[in-house]
Order: structure tokens, then sequence, then C-alpha cells
């Protein structure tokens, strides 16, 4: 496994080369692909001009969000899912074999059962074009009651209701954010019951000590090992006998960073995750020495 510096995950946006400098300097392996972004710069600049900031710095890259609306129109649907196999060509070639999405847990319009039948059909089709290019499906949810709340219906935020719909989609795994999966009633114990070659992308934070996981928000993601309300040790511990070879990225609240530089914020998240590695006995180097591509073949 290594760790991942993941603007995604901390609603930053940054340029590459910063994403790339502040992941090096600050004890990362890794970033995460913007597929759009880099698709187009293939096609403007061609391929080896696009990647030469990716190939000169040696960097893993985690995975990429899947590009394509679950929900909305069909029309919309099918415009972005022709583009997906370009798309995911382009990553292929950089050895970004693992896509993620997070399921939105309410809809304005469409009750359970028919929200779920349309990420079925919409999942399995994104699905069947990134096995062309062997790419793998992590699908995740978000978990806290105050993101549903006053919504008409209500959607998948708990590992329990999520796991039929990945069993569904061929090739699917998981991401693991034990922080959701505490506040939907699960555990360590539930990560190690998933088939560990399913466990595609992983996410740390941490907990408040002052509130039950029940009523945590989106404020409530501390820095990784601050607090000890989640075992991440013991999640990393486990990682390491399953031989998880993907991107580690923290996921912290964007309230906790606000007025801070993105040097700092990547400065403190590196100093926490070195802290959770040492303790659950990870060497850095061996921890970030498989490629990307390598690292989503399992």
């Amino acid at each position: 496994m290594f760790k991942n510096f993941s603007t995604y995950a901390l609603e930053m946006m940054a340029p590459q080369y910063e994403q790339i400098e502040m992941a090096l300097t600050h004890g990362f392996r890794g970033i995460d692909l913007d597929v759009v972004d880099m698709a187009e710069q293939f096609e403007l600049r061609g391929e080896a001009k696009a990647r030469r900031l990716l190939d000169s710095a040696k960097i893993h890259l985690g995975s990429f969000e899947l590009p394509v609306p679950l929900e909305g129109s069909e029309e919309e649907f099918q415009q972005e899912l022709e583009k997906l196999s370009t798309r995911a060509e382009v990553a292929a070639r950089l050895g970004c074999l693992r896509a993620r999405v997070v399921l939105k847990p309410w809809s304005e319009t469409l009750p359970m059962h028919e929200n779920f039948e349309q990420h079925r059909k919409r999942l399995q089709q994104a699905a069947g074009v990134l096995q062309g290019y062997n790419i793998r499906l992590a699908l995740g949810f978000s978990a806290p009651a105050v993101l549903r709340q006053d919504k008409p219906h209500e959607f998948i935020h708990t590992l329990e209701q999520l796991t039929p719909l990945v069993e569904m989609i061929p090739g699917a795994g998981y991401v693991i954010d034990l922080w959701d999966i505490t506040i939907g009633g699960g555990s360590l114990e539930a990560v190690k019951a998933l088939p560990p070659e399913k466990i595609l992308v992983v996410h740390v934070c941490d907990g408040p000590t002052e509130k039950p996981p029940a009523e945590w928000t989106p404020e409530d993601r501390h820095l990784p090992g601050s607090t000890g309300v989640l075992d991440l040790v013991g999640l990393l511990t486990y990682l390491k006998e399953i031989d998880y070879q993907g991107p580690v990225s923290p996921l912290v609240s964007k309230a906790l960073t606000q007025g801070q530089r993105r040097d700092e914020v990547a400065h403190a998240l590196g100093q926490a995750l070195e802290g959770l590695w040492q303790q659950a006995g990870l060497s850095p180097l061996a921890a970030g020495s498989s490629t990307a591509g390598q690292a989503a073949s399992q």
C-alpha cells in the first residue's frame, strides 16, 4: 500500500505539478488522477508531453473519479458513457487501474428501489467499459444522517446496503472508509469480513471523542490517529496482512484545514500518516514500492 495525497478527498484545488510537489515533499508516494483533464491533455499536447511530469516524478496514481453521472437524464449519462472508453484508455496507459465513486445518500426524485436499479444499470455499463482496460471500480457511501435530513428519498448509506450493489457490478469492489462504516453501524470486523480482493481504495480519518458515531457530521473528520476513536492502526495492519497494494488517502474536514496553506495541510497529513505507518510496522519504502498498475492487478 502507499500513502496517497488526494486533493479530491480534501476538497482542495491544485494544479498537477503542485500536487506532485506537495506529495513528494511531505512523504506521500501517490496522487489521484484527474482523468477528464488528462484525456484532454493527451489530445491537445500528445501523450509524451501530457505525462511528462508524472513520469519524471515517478509518482504512483491512486484512483480516478468515475466521470459518468449516476443520476439525471439517460441522455446525459449516455453522452458521458461514450467518452469513458477514451478516458479509461488514458488512465490505463498511465497505470491508474482503479476508478472510484462515492454514492450520494439521497435522491430528489427516486425512491430507494428505483434509484438502486438505475445505479445498477449505469454502473454495470460503466464497469463493462472499464474492464476492457483492466480497470476496477470501487464503490463507497456517505453515512452521516445530516446528509439525508429533510431529503425526499434516502439511498445507500451503510456497508450492508452497499454490498448487494457491489456484488452486481462486474469486477467492482469497495472504497473503505472506517469513519463512514462506523457511522453506519459497522466496524473493522465488517471490513475483515469482505473479500480481500474487493478492497480497492482506502480513505482514513479519525472520529470525535465527544459524541457517538450516529451523531457525527462531515465536520467531524479529524486527522488520522489524532483521537484514537477509530482503530486505524488495526486497519493498516490488516491491509498489510492481506497484501493490499492500493492507495491510502487521508480525508479530513475542510473546516479543520481552513485558514491553513496547502503545504501546511499536506505536512500535517503526512505526519499523521507516518505516525500510523510506524505503529502498524509498515516500512515507508516497502509500503510504496509497487506501481499503481501492479497495485490494481490483483
